[in-house]
């Protein structure tokens, strides 16, 4: 029976086809909504009852949705024959690209940058509306200037498209009729409501959730479990779900690569340069399996022959084919402790593409005339064959360089640290910092927590590669920039003055003596004078925080961290997409300047997704790892290292664990504690206690909480 006053069908059709034209922003969500559930089913046909079930409308809004996609197959978004509805794949959007539509990244603090032609746009945290990371949204600028003068900055008003039609969470709590998930919504972890599932689930579960919008809200689902966080052998499907990474390759392009062979017949490639017989290394990490570069050198009467060898990567992955548009989808290899998920299929990454220890290989050598001091004289690019004489790990090169029995190894090696040391010294005297910490290399057992792990110290070997390959970056950027060849530059802008200063009265604090001249050449030298020093980790730390983020872009503005006009990515090509399109720039190949800019915005965004992933996955390792430690042994001392202080306490940094922990203020000590910005630091006003930056102090694990992925501390007695 109708209740009374309420409005029939055929009076909600009626005002439905006043209201149509301005009904576009509902519209849109319904055929985004309609798109991701094909996408989900992977096919482009459904019927109003599947749309209805899956949707889980209440009654009261079926008819809704039966208006909105009659209105849709009208307007020609969808077609229909009979009962069923397909896309009509030639009308994507019902919203024209307006001017402030954008993608929106969001930091993990919750605030956001949306992406528009002209600049890119600030979010406060509170006016992020309910935008996830790299949804399309559009967006109200409120001030060009922004509170602190530091850029535009503005507000979201709509969602106009999701990145996610499904995110990933974990259970917390089962409440009557609900689930209370932990889940990564807006850069930060928080407890989102989910109806309780007919599928039965425990706390600790990990869920997969279907993302809904209605309204500008944000409604989340039950979709499916995968394990739960207590099991760690769960982690990396996890992690793949949660930043969508790519899974198996497609068996088109799986039969692509394996079309090439597993070996390289030399008869095949006349047109090559046969460098067969020149001596040739490889220097890598020992866990490396993608070899991506080589090196040769000859000692010249006038100073040093280099080569560096690079994967000719390109030979094999042609522009349009099967390989192409799947590394285009992939854009760059990611590296997760103890696995990696590739840019290239194995057969390609692993063996052919790689430049293995003693078989045949197909590359790009960039041979460059360096001077007695290091500066390039001329240099040549072409396509080789080159064979590898050694395969050698920089733990390897070191101890052959360090030994005392004369081999021709080692004479090249040396020859190698010679010519490096010559280019370090350039990079100092360009202003260029040296910035180069130690890293923890961490061991994955077989239960997937972590065994251990090494310390890999940034050594001669690990430079002598590191300035090559900058070398050859910088000669095959200024070639292409001097062929008048529009590329994709890597470039690094410099940090803003209020960052700088905030940096040089960091320094004042930790009592390094800053000259008034405070340029890019003083700067290198401050770093060079502590090298030694017992807070040398805390500077670089602090600088790099400093610091922005490297890109792609099409545009020349150089690259501030190394000092240079003209620099790109040429040297990885097995796990970097641009380097590839370089590798075609180089040899002939053409690409238009949309394009390109096409190529390195995605490339960028990848780039940085990948980053996330790679350090969420590394972070929750390591809980793993210190909660096995604190359930063997709950009152280890760890010693800490004081990194920032903020009014309600301290954030210090584990160094023997690369681990980051906080002490709220109240944990401090029996005493009232005042916090003093400009020195940042907290004081007792009783003891007289002192907490700032590179204090070292002693620390205990209080608990830890895999739920919500925490580890409590507090000051060790």
């Amino acid at each position: 029976m109708t209740k009374k006053n309420s409005p029939n069908l055929l009076d909600l059709e009626k005002e439905f086809a006043i209201k149509a034209p301005h009904l576009k922003a509902e519209m849109q969500h319904c055929l985004e909504l309609i798109k991701m559930y094909l996408d989900k089913k992977g096919h482009n046909v459904f019927n109003l009852h599947d749309l209805n079930k899956s949707f889980r409308l209440p009654n009261k809004l079926k008819a809704v949705l039966v208006l909105l996609v009659e209105q849709l197959t009208k307007e020609g978004f969808l077609k229909k024959d009979l009962d069923i509805y397909s896309l009509n794949l030639a009308k994507e959007s019902l919203t024209p690209v307006e001017e402030n539509v954008g993608k929106i990244s969001i930091h993990p603090n919750g605030f956001g940058f949306v992406s528009l032609k002209q600049f890119d746009v600030f979010i406060p945290k509170h006016l992020v509306l309910n935008a996830m990371d790299q949804d399309l949204v559009e967006i109200e600028i409120l001030s060009l200037e922004g509170r602190n003068k530091k850029g535009p900055e503005g507000r979201v008003t709509r969602v106009v498209k999701r990145n996610k039609s499904s995110i990933l969470g974990t259970v917390v709590e089962i409440k009557p009729g609900s689930l209370h998930v932990r889940a990564s919504l807006q850069g930060e972890s928080e407890l989102a409501h989910v109806p309780m599932p007919e599928t039965p689930v425990e706390v600790g579960d990990r869920v997969l959730l279907e993302v809904h919008s209605l309204r500008n809200q944000l409604h989340l689902t039950f979709e499916r479990k995968l394990g739960s966080i207590y099991d760690p052998l769960k982690d990396l499907e996890a992690v793949k779900e949660e930043y969508t990474l790519p899974k198996e390759f497609p068996e088109e392009a799986l039969h692509e690569a394996r079309s090439f062979g597993d070996k390289v017949d030399k008869s095949q490639h006349q047109d090559r340069k046969d460098l067969t017989d020149l001596f040739t290394i490889t220097i890598d990490p020992k866990t490396a399996k993608d070899f991506d570069d080589a090196l040769s050198i000859e000692k010249t009467k006038n100073g040093y022959k280099l080569f560096v060898h690079v994967a000719d990567a390109s030979y094999y992955v042609r522009k349009g084919s099967a390989l192409d548009q799947e590394a285009i989808l992939r854009k760059n290899s990611t590296y997760l402790v103890g696995t990696c998920i590739p840019m290239l299929p194995h057969v390609l990454s692993d063996n052919l593409c790689s430049l293995k220890e003693g078989v045949p290989r197909l590359a790009v050598t960039i041979e460059m005339d360096l001077n007695h001091s290091g500066h390039l004289e001329q240099s040549q690019i072409y396509r080789s064959i080159i064979q590898s004489n050694h395969r050698l790990s920089y733990e390897q090169a070191f101890e052959i360089m360090h030994q005392e029995e004369k081999t021709f190894l080692k004479e090249q090696l040396v020859l190698m640290k010679d010519l490096a040391l010559h280019l370090k010294s350039l990079k100092h005297q360009r202003g260029s910092v040296d910035l180069s910490l130690s890293e923890i290399v961490w061991r994955l057992g077989a239960d997937g927590v972590p065994s251990g792990f090494e310390i890999s110290h940034y050594d001669i070997t690990h430079q002598l590669v590191e300035e090559f390959m900058l070398k050859a970056n910088e000669v095959i950027a200024t070639e292409l920039k001097n062929r008048d060849i529009a590329l994709i530059y890597r470039v690094h802008e410099p940090p803003s003055p209020e960052t700088m200063m905030e940096f040089k009265n960091f320094c004042v604090r930790l009592g390094v003596i800053i000259p008034q001249e405070f340029g890019p050449k003083e700067l290198a030298k401050v770093f060079e004078a502590h090298r030694e020093s017992a807070f040398i980790s805390e500077l670089s730390s602090r600088y790099i925080r400093s610091m922005r983020l490297a890109t792609y872009s099409t545009d020349r503005i150089g690259h501030h961290g190394l000092m240079l006009e003209n620099y790109t990515h040429f040297t990885s090509p097995i796990r970097r997409y641009v380097d590839i399109i370089i590798h075609r720039l180089v040899f002939g190949e053409t690409y238009s300047q949309e394009e390109l800019d096409e190529i390195s915005k995605n490339a960028s965004e990848r780039e940085r997704h990948s980053a996330r992933a790679e350090m969420s996955y590394l972070m929750l390792k390591k809980i793993r790892y210190l909660h096995r430690k604190h359930e063997k042994d709950p009152e280890r001392i760890y010693k800490a290292t004081i990194t920032r202080v903020k009014p309600y306490g301290i954030v210090f940094e584990v160094k023997e664990y690369g681990v980051e922990g906080f002490l709220h203020i109240s944990k401090l000590g029996n005493d009232y504690f005042e916090f003093h910005p400009k020195k940042e630091k907290i004081t007792g006003q009783r003891s007289l206690k002192t907490f700032e930056i590179g204090y070292q102090f002693t620390v205990q694990i209080e608990s830890v909480n895999l739920l919500f992925q925490e580890i409590f501390w507090k000051m060790s007695s």
